[in-house]
């Protein structure tokens, strides 16, 4: 299953597919049907938010708790990375869920995509850490490199601007309200979507900690899959609210 071979083949097709869906999405205008770009077509069929949310994110919290229990070498770098990416990812599968304000159901066709991708994506992740890469990358002095703490700090940062844009969302409508509304506080002042904002800076802290490849093709793929999503977001605020702040931009402040 990690053979270096199978698992550079597989990784070489995985990131060249980032290419492509950023190419779809963004040429061909082509929108993910959930929330408030939703499609009839797609979402034809649902299930319950939470729910749905739950099954699509946890292969990125189960996978990686499998394969360090799988490591019989580790070392504090590897420990320290897991932990880490929980704390992304353990709060967004199992703690976000039940914090947002999710009523409408879910497109089973999302939560089938989005669970294949964190299966692939994990694997790769996880499986680097653990199985694939050179068993010095992550011991000795990592903690104390460049890498690991450019990167840490960029993570931090991103985590606080994409936590706090949620919780901005969260608190837009009163108990019972199911009408959107134009969000304003923190970085919404610049953007439409600074939450997805906050998520792409999240993996490229990510991937400057991981010190390889691995890393920034999530990095690309978050790129791939936010900014064509943050666009669309953007065209629908300024469709639907006619008095919405024609300064912002779609997802970095004074550019896009």
């Amino acid at each position: 299953m990690f053979e270096s071979h199978i698992f550079n083949t597989l990784f070489v097709l995985f990131s060249s597919m980032s290419i492509i869906v950023l190419l779809i999405l963004i040429v061909g205008r082509v929108e993910a049907p959930y929330g408030k770009l939703k499609s009839k077509f797609f979402g034809s069929i649902t299930m319950n938010s939470r729910l749905g949310w739950i099954i699509m994110e946890s292969p990125s919290s189960i996978i990686f708790i499998i394969l360090l229990l799988g490591d019989k070498n580790l070392s504090y770098g590897t420990i320290v990375l897991f932990f880490i990416w929980q704390f992304h990812y353990f709060y967004r599968t199992f703690i976000y869920p039940f914090r947002a304000n999710h009523s409408a159901p879910l497109s089973i066709f999302i939560v089938i995509m989005a669970f294949i991708f964190q299966v692939l994506n994990t694997y790769f992740q996880a499986g680097w850490i653990f199985v694939i890469s050179p068993e010095s990358m992550y011991r000795g002095d990592y903690l104390y490199s460049v890498p690991f703490i450019l990167g840490l700090s960029i993570f931090i940062i991103g985590t606080i601007i994409n936590r706090h844009s949620d919780f901005i969302l969260k608190n837009l409508r009163k108990k019972g309200e199911t009408e959107y509304k134009i969000p304003y506080g923190g970085l919404y002042k610049f953007v439409s979507c600074p939450n997805f904002l906050g998520e792409i800076i999240i993996w490229l802290g990510w991937a400057i900690m991981l010190k390889g490849i691995i890393g920034f093709s999530f990095f690309a793929w978050t790129i791939a899959n936010l900014v064509p999503r943050a666009m669309s977001t953007h065209r629908w605020y300024l469709n639907k609210f006619p008095d919405y702040p024609k300064d912002r931009k779609a997802i970095i402040p004074y550019i896009l």
